[in-house]
Order: C-alpha cells, then structure tokens, then sequence
C-alpha cells in the first residue's frame, strides 16, 4: 500500500512514472531484504517484529519521497544553467558572425597568426583557420580562440627506407622573407599535406633546388 501511495504521489504531482518506480521497486527490495536475516536468525514474525518493519517502511517511504524530489531539484538546477549557457552562447555567435548559420564556421574565429621575430607586418602570415583545440587530435591550443601552441613541425619516417620519409613544415624552409620558400607550406601544413623528406644523398642531389655557401 505505502509504494501504491507512494508511486501515485509520484505520477500525479510530477508527472513521471519513471520516479514512482523508485519506491515501486526499493520498497519491496527493502522489505524482502528485511526478511531474509529473520528467517537465518530463526526471528518469528511477532507483533515486535513486524511493528519494526511498519517503521522502516515508513522511513523508507521518507527516503524515497526526499530521493526523488531532490532527483528533480538537481536536474531542473542543471537544466537551467546549461539552457542560460546555451542562450549566452548563441548570442555571442550572432554577435560574431550573423543569425545566418550558413556563416558559422570555428576556422573564422579559430585561427593562427604568425608574427616575425622583427614585429614588422609586413612579414606577418595569417590568419589561417585551424581546427580542433587543446582537447583534440591535431591539437590547437592558445587563448581568446587565437592557436598559440602545436606541432609545427610533423614527419612520418620510413625506417625499412628513409627517403619514402615525409614531413610538414610551417610557414616554410626559409627564414628570409624575401624567398619564395619563405611561407610556401603554410596553406599545406595547415591542411595536413605532407611533402618528400629525402634522406640519402642521392635522394638529396635530386630535389635539390639552390645551395647556400656561406664563407667567412
């Protein structure tokens, strides 16, 4: 009778029979628990006995009623904070980009700058969009969605035949702003393109493009 009345409460102040089936199915669990120890203990079913059940069903029915309802304050508690968190975060969005969804794309507000030693921006590269985050593979960490931190460097080696090797690189193999080779793996290190990483000398003869003699 206490879970019928229980589980009634239950439905028809909130709705939700998944709750009344918490004092549908501990009560019973909780009284059959009860007798087992009786029975192996030799405990006859006196009014004594029994009159202590009475009791701990009541205090069980407390529990369940205090269980459920404190179940559905936590949740209305969380569904309110993630509903506000979401709200905010839309309308940070449409503050960005637009309430066009065609516009909302992480790589415009995730990005990599690349600044030259010197502080002149004319030499300056970026922005590139970038992917992921601190969290992810090819991860991109860095504050304000601007990526500071990441492999700049990546290369997948062959050791059975080291000039099959591969790399990336960013922004490119010269440091002279003025070479054409000065920011030219850019836009393929930030697509994950990889290129030849000859390792023989022969290998290194033949994709040889300029040498650099550097004399006292």
């Amino acid at each position: 009778m206490e879970a019928i009345i229980v589980s009634f409460v239950s439905i028809a102040f909130l709705f939700h029979f998944r709750s009344a089936l918490v004092a549908i199915i501990t009560l019973p669990i909780a009284v059959l628990a009860a007798f087992i120890p009786m029975y192996y203990l030799n405990v006859s079913s006196n009014i004594m006995s029994l009159g202590g059940l009475a009791l701990a069903i009541g205090v069980l029915i407390d529990a369940a009623i205090v269980m459920v309802e404190n179940g559905y304050k936590h949740v209305a508690e969380r569904s309110g904070l993630a509903e506000g968190q979401h709200t905010s975060a839309l309308q940070e969005i449409e503050r960005r980009f637009g309430k066009d969804r065609a516009n909302w794309q992480w790589g415009k507000l995730h990005q990599l700058t690349l600044a030259h030693p010197s502080g002149r921006n004319e030499w300056k590269l970026g922005p590139v969009a970038r992917p992921g985050d601190a969290n992810t593979v090819n991860a991109t960490s860095g504050a304000n969605f601007q990526q500071t931190n990441g492999a700049s460097w990546r290369e997948i080696v062959d050791v059975g035949d080291w000039d099959r090797s591969v790399m990336t690189n960013v922004p490119g193999e010269s440091g002279d702003p003025s070479s054409r080779h000065y920011s030219d793996l850019l836009q393929d290190w930030a697509a994950g393109k990889y290129h030849p990483l000859p390792f023989s000398r022969r290998a290194v003869e033949a994709a040889k493009e300029e040498t650099i003699v550097l004399q006292p």
